[in-house]
């Protein structure tokens, strides 16, 4: 009997045994897979800096700041994640090499003393440069590069113009407005500011507000370009319009320079049919009380397009056909300030991404509004125009390259 119960017990133990061995081979395994996986996470996020380099590099020159310089268009660099020191245990560091002549990111991550012995993982990236794909400016109701303050009692809604006139059954809720700039204060806000659409900062930018003025979501993606605008070439086709009642006839494709246009108490008309451009070399000035009116032939439809070196003044009334479209606006480089008070309704474009835009008054304002800042302050009415969603830059500017990836693979 007692023979009996030895066998038993060694049994027992023999199995009890087999199985704290099964067990603890498991939770080997367990943590062998999770340290890979972590070292594999680890080395991605190697990759992931690496084609930030990359990226900043083609935009801004500085990409490898930080980076080791090494031989021919190579750069490394180690950095160990979450503020832990390379050398503590379970720290995850990542060594990354860049080679800028073959567009290859070789990337291991570690993970230190992940129980048992370290975890490593080697992830290898070939890149390939593409033209950057970026959104429209135009897809924005108000859109800046570097702020955007809105202020006072502005109601901001859309239409579509393509559709007929704003108003009951063409009146929606799209207005989106953004900011690129990289700063805490990049969209701000106060007053009884209602905007109805979404919101958008860059990354690295946020919004400081008195009150939430947008009526959709925030998102913090935003990635526009603003590219420089290529004024036409075209000589100097008449003197400056300087507090003078005029006229320009056109006819089809018209393109006309001036060095100045100047209106106080007096009208500039835009009379026939066909499309118009004008290059302003210094300022615009459309004072109280001086008009710049269309003056359509028997149905004819005019469309103005304006380049513009100087600073603008509009305080009077632009009497077009009420399409946004066809009163457009470019700043050029030279281009600092664009002030516009809403005394009286315009439908029009602004493209000015050096310029600070100021927009105020009480009336009625359609289109879109681009700028490096813009303030808003009063009681008007603006209204997006989703009509404009893809129209065009005039710019000789190609679009930015981006690297993206080509091939990836898990080396070991």
């Amino acid at each position: 009997m007692l023979m009996v119960a030895m066998m038993v017990m060694f049994v027992a133990s023999m199995a009890a045994a087999s199985a704290a061995n099964f067990c603890l081979g498991m939770l080997k395994l367990s943590w062998h897979s999770a340290a890979r996986i972590q070292a594999l996470h680890t080395a991605e996020a190697g990759v992931e800096a690496a084609m930030y380099a990359f990226n900043r590099q083609l935009a801004s020159g500085d990409g490898w700041v930080g980076w080791t310089v090494g031989t021919n268009g190579t750069f490394t660099v180690t950095k160990s994640l979450y503020g832990v020191s390379a050398s503590a245990s379970l720290a995850s560091t990542f060594n990354v090499q860049a080679d800028t002549n073959t567009l290859t990111i070789t990337s291991r991550g570690t993970l230190a003393n992940s129980r048992y012995a370290n975890a490593d993982r080697t992830v290898e990236v070939v890149l390939k440069a593409e033209a950057k794909s970026t959104p429209s400016p135009f897809e924005w109701g108000l859109l800046s590069k570097d702020k955007l303050n809105i202020v006072g009692n502005p109601l901001c809604l859309s239409y579509d113009s393509s559709r007929g006139a704003y108003g009951a059954g063409n009146s929606s809720t799209n207005c989106d407005v953004g900011s690129m700039g990289q700063r805490d204060d990049a969209i701000t806000g106060g007053g009884a500011a209602q905007s109805y659409g979404d919101a958008a900062v860059a990354p690295g930018g946020d919004v400081d507000v008195n009150h939430i003025f947008w009526t959709g979501k925030l998102t913090r993606n935003l990635d526009v370009d603003f590219p420089d605008v290529a004024p036409p070439r075209t000589n100097m086709t008449r003197a400056a319009i300087n507090n003078a009642t005029t006229t320009i006839n056109i006819a089809g494709s018209t393109y006309i320079g001036v060095p100045s246009i100047g209106l106080v108490n007096k009208t500039l008309t835009i009379a026939g049919n066909g499309d118009v451009v004008i290059y302003v070399q210094g300022t615009l000035s459309v004072g109280t009380a001086a008009t710049i009116r269309y003056a359509p032939s028997a149905g004819g439809i005019i469309s103005v397009k304006m380049f513009l070196n100087g600073n603008v003044d509009i305080n009077g009334d632009l009497n077009t056909d009420g399409i946004p479209a066809n009163l457009q606006m470019f700043g050029t480089t030279t281009c600092q300030t664009l002030d516009c008070q809403a005394n009286n309704s315009k439908s029009m474009v602004i493209y000015a991404p050096q310029a600070q835009i100021d927009l105020s008054g009480n009336a009625t304002i359609q289109g879109a509004i681009i700028g490096n800042v813009i303030r808003v302050n009063g009681n008007f009415d603006f209204r997006y125009d989703e009509a404009l969603a893809n129209l065009e830059i005039p710019t000789n500017q190609q679009k930015p390259l981006k690297y993206f990836v080509k091939n990836w693979m898990e080396r070991y």
